[in-house]
This record gives C-alpha cells, sequence and structure tokens, in this order.
C-alpha cells in the first residue's frame, strides 16, 4: 500500500490489477510491464452471477493514472501567476506553502492525504520541468527562506 500513495494518484481497489506482458509474465529490459484490471463485462468491478451460479469477469489493458492526469496548460499558468504575484514559500510546513494555491486552483483538499500527495507531485514535476523555480531571500523575520517563482520554462521548449 505504501508504493501506491507515494505514487499519489487514485488506484481502485488494488486486487483488481495485476502486470505482465505476454511472455511469460516477465519484464524484459527497460520495457515498461503492461498493467491489466479485472473488469466485468457489464461496466461495474464486481463480477457477474450467470445463472449457474459462477462468476464471471474479464482482464482488460489498463492505463496506470499520472499525477499530471487531468491538470491543464490553464491551471499550470495560473499558478505561475500565483507564483509571480505573491511571497509563497516552497517549504510545505509554512502556512505561505505554493501548495495552498495548487490545492485552491484545482479544487483539492490540504488536509486530505491523498490530496496532498498529489499536491506534492504535481509540484515535484513542476519544479523538475522549470515551470516553477525558487529564489532565496529573507522573509519578514529576516531569515533565509525558499520563495517560489516562476521558472524559465518555456511553452516553445516543448
Amino acid at each position: 500500500m505504501l508504493f501506491l500513495r507515494v505514487l499519489a494518484v487514485p488506484i481502485p481497489s488494488v486486487r483488481l490489477l495485476c502486470w505482465g506482458d505476454a511472455q511469460q509474465g516477465q519484464v524484459h529490459g527497460a520495457e515498461r510491464p503492461t498493467w491489466h484490471r479485472l473488469e466485468s463485462p457489464n461496466g461495474f468491478t464486481s463480477r457477474i452471477e450467470l445463472p449457474n451460479g459462477d462468476h464471471v469477469a474479464v482482464v482488460e489493458p489498463w492505463q496506470f493514472p499520472l499525477p499530471l492526469d487531468g491538470i491543464t496548460t490553464q491551471h499550470m499558468h495560473a499558478v505561475r501567476e500565483k507564483a509571480r504575484t505573491g511571497e509563497w514559500r516552497k517549504d510545505s510546513k509554512s502556512d505561505e506553502w505554493i501548495g495552498h494555491v495548487v490545492a485552491e486552483i484545482l479544487g483539492l483538499d490540504t488536509e486530505n492525504e491523498d490530496d496532498l500527495n498529489k499536491i506534492k507531485a504535481i509540484l515535484k514535476t513542476w519544479f523538475g520541468n522549470k515551470v516553477l523555480d525558487t529564489a532565496t531571500r529573507k522573509d519578514d523575520h529576516r531569515k533565509q527562506r525558499q520563495f517560489v517563482i516562476p521558472g524559465n520554462w518555456n511553452e516553445d521548449s516543448l
């Protein structure tokens, strides 16, 4: 379960997922495994009971959700604008954490652990892609802190 929490994405019941490939369920080299989900033919994740008492389900290919699924460039630009015009910090323990801005824009709750993990994964990606960056400067108490600023990311570089 810890593995799934680190991914910061909503996962259906783990018991309904499996992975492997067509060659004896082995992953070869750098290839990624193919994920599958146990799905009932009527579209529900529960099995169907046939008149003779048997339960039937089918295995279908399934894509692992990514932290940025559902995030648009409008969301990104809104966060960059807030970073440009505000005094937001990189530290998640701060009351002025940039994650609160992300939560507000995406309609997430920083008190919810799953939402919090998703926010952290989004920010990690955006800092890695230079969508956001940090500048070290003094806060109101004259202590050096990392403040979030828009990065040198460029849409033309995609």
